[in-house]
């Protein structure tokens, strides 16, 4: 079975939160789960502990896969469970000309190919470090220098290009050996994309969710209105709330608010969803 967990916000959903509680409740019931997150994005400011996991680790991963992939005991294939990873940096005023927010501005990348075999490329952008402020620009050089295969330099606009060339690709690939190792696959998309790759909407169910609320929707219905709507442009330019006034779900599970472990108030809901999918 596969199901694709997407977000009505841009963020702070509650997507990886909600793949948690998922992943636990299937594995209770003794089947083989797997997650993947295909395309992700972290800041070196805001989630800096990436950083430092990706030091540790000789690999870029953001926050979301760190924690799936430790869910699935699957930390040392991180890269199998998140092809495509990009690490975004703020903007220093001073070194800037006063600028203090660029679009996607990307200090380092990795895309891993999972064709003939598992390849893994690091890119790293220094006109972008060189603009960020002076001590994190030293931290994104110590963690580039840690990172194997070491990165190779692109420019911003290069980079830019690959993500857009090249992300879809290369995470299905990955999304095909996954779902070959396992009975249910996980898959959760990024931001408020509709859907993070084309492969990944071939899901038996799609759950929406957004604070206090998540929606079920039949996998095949979505799959439908996602191709209706998104004949012009890309697919990841979709928004799940684009989608959804298209479709009625099949259920919705109301979320109760809680103080910390945002998993455990997706637990009661996802039995709720589990008892219709199963």
């Amino acid at each position: 079975m596969r199901l694709l967990i997407v977000g009505y916000l841009e963020t702070d959903s509650g997507k990886t939160s909600l793949a948690i509680s998922l992943i636990r409740a299937l594995k209770a019931r003794r089947r083989i789960v797997l997650a993947a997150k295909p395309i992700a994005g972290h800041s070196a400011w805001h989630q800096y502990q990436t950083v430092i996991n990706s030091r540790k680790l000789r690999l870029l991963v953001g926050e979301d896969a760190y924690r799936l992939a430790t869910e699935v005991n699957m930390v040392d294939k991180v890269q199998l469970l998140n092809p495509i990873d990009v690490l975004i940096a703020p903007m220093d005023p001073a070194r800037t000309g006063g600028l203090v927010e660029e679009p996607l501005n990307i200090a380092i990348m990795r895309v891993t190919s999972c064709g003939r075999e598992l390849k893994v490329d690091h890119f790293i952008c220094e006109e972008v470090v060189e603009k960020t402020p002076r001590l994190l620009a030293y931290e994104l050089r110590e963690v580039a220098r840690s990172l194997r295969p070491p990165p190779k330099k692109l420019s911003l606009l290069e980079a830019r290009e690959v993500l857009e060339r090249e992300a879809s690709a290369r995470a299905d690939e990955c999304l095909a050996l996954l779902e070959k190792e396992c009975e249910d696959l996980v898959i959760e998309s990024f931001n408020n994309a509709a859907a993070p790759t084309p492969k990944s909407l071939k899901a038996d169910y799609v759950l929406a969710v957004t604070p206090g609320r998540v929606d079920l929707f039949d996998g095949s219905e979505y799959r439908e209105a996602v191709s209706v709507i998104a004949s012009l442009g890309m697919l990841t330019k979709l928004t799940v709330g684009e989608v959804s006034r298209y479709l009625k779900p099949l259920h919705t599970a109301w979320v109760r608010p809680v103080a910390e472990e945002f998993e455990e108030a997706y637990k009661r809901p996802v039995e709720e969803l589990l008892t219709r999918i199963l």
